[in-house]
């Protein structure tokens, strides 16, 4: 009878492999939160090895600084998170540190590892999908639907 392989390697030889997303971003709105949106999507390992897996993105409309969320889910399992300008702090049981800002996630610790970088949607997107080893096409990408807002000046 044959071992079975250690599943961090397996998750870490997934996460290497090369896949690709399909189709292209479609907000849509959050049935239990009327202030965001979400979209999924399909993601294919090129090679055949692995099962695909899924992408989950959020989105906050309204809030400043921009609130996202980016999941990728295999086998039932969120494997790598990104939380870009999360409402509440992170604690790190290893550390007994918390983390407050943007921060990455990997399984199976899910000890957060912040990430000090601005960047808009677009560029977050690209970040964690490299990090992931994802391609994605340009005009795959639709930005979320943000609501801004005018505000008058009293005269």
């Amino acid at each position: 009878m044959g071992s079975q392989p250690d599943t961090s390697a397996v998750v870490a030889d997934f996460l290497a492999d090369a896949k690709r997303l399909e189709g292209r971003l479609s907000w849509k709105p959050k049935s239990t939160r009327g202030d965001y949106v979400w979209t999924s999507h399909l993601v294919v390992v090129l090679s055949g090895r692995h099962r695909a897996a899924d992408l989950h993105l959020t989105a906050h409309l309204t809030r400043e600084p921009r609130k996202y969320g980016f999941t990728l889910i295999w086998r039932g399992a969120k494997i790598l998170r990104l939380d870009v300008e999360p409402g509440a702090t992170h604690f790190n049981i290893s550390t007994k540190t918390s983390v407050s800002g943007t921060h990455w996630q990997r399984w199976p610790d899910d000890e957060a590892e912040p990430d000090l970088r601005a960047l808009d949607h677009r560029g977050w997107l690209t970040a964690f999908c490299g990090r992931a080893n994802i391609a994605f096409e340009p005009d795959q990408y639709k930005a979320p639907p943000f609501k801004t807002y005018q505000y008058e000046m009293p005269l």
